[in-house]
């Protein structure tokens, strides 16, 4: 059975919060604004933490099994231009999401894959088992074709792809990686693009 593991940070508690000001590759999460540690919105479940030099980030706060929809995200405004705190969720329409999902930090090798949904944003869903404490992380090459804001990616896994962090670069190995798990206007994107070229 899916469980939700995790629910939105609804208020802040001024007596646990820290600043966190970062740009987006530079170990930080997708948030300047002040956060809570441990939100008791989340009920231990999905705690937002302290994350080093990345700043804050949002760790399991229960063992989670695979393929478990964790959190189910909101967009809270849209653009039809990206900035460093927005994600793509179409070709000409850029969203900012609802706490605490606009605080998971970014990996090349993501612990949780995306899969839009019914808000306007994305559910996250555990692409393995996660173990109580672990962070959760996701590849924003997932949702982004052409990341014009990420220069060089930093998150440090062994298989970091650098420069190439979106899509539109490393489709075949995020779709590798991900199976399903990413965004659906991508889907439709490699679904045209290998219609073409059997046609050719």
């Amino acid at each position: 059975n899916t469980i939700l593991l995790c629910r939105s940070v609804t208020r802040v508690q001024k007596q646990r919060t820290i600043n966190h000001v970062g740009s987006l590759f530079q170990g930080s999460a997708r948030s300047n604004s002040a956060v809570a540690l441990k939100d008791p919105a989340s009920n231990g479940l999905c705690n937002v933490e302290s994350s080093g030099e990345k700043g804050v980030g949002v760790y399991a706060g229960a063992s989670i099994e695979k393929f478990t929809t964790i959190l189910k995200s909101k967009a809270v405004s849209s653009s039809s231009e990206k900035d460093k705190y927005s994600v793509q969720v179409s070709w000409d329409k850029h969203v900012q999401m609802d706490s605490p999902a606009r605080l998971i930090n970014h990996s090349c090798e993501a612990n949780v894959g995306v899969r839009d949904n019914e808000l306007g944003a994305y559910d996250f869903v555990a692409l393995k088992d996660i173990d109580a404490g672990e962070e959760l992380v996701w590849d924003y090459g997932s949702v982004e074709f052409d990341a014009t804001e990420i220069k060089q990616c930093l998150c440090g896994s062994p298989s970091c792809r650098g420069g190439h962090i979106n899509f539109e670069d490393s489709h075949e190995s995020i779709r590798k990686q991900y199976g399903n798990f990413y965004a659906k206007y991508l889907h439709d994107w490699t679904h045209e693009e290998g219609t073409s070229a059997s046609k050719e």
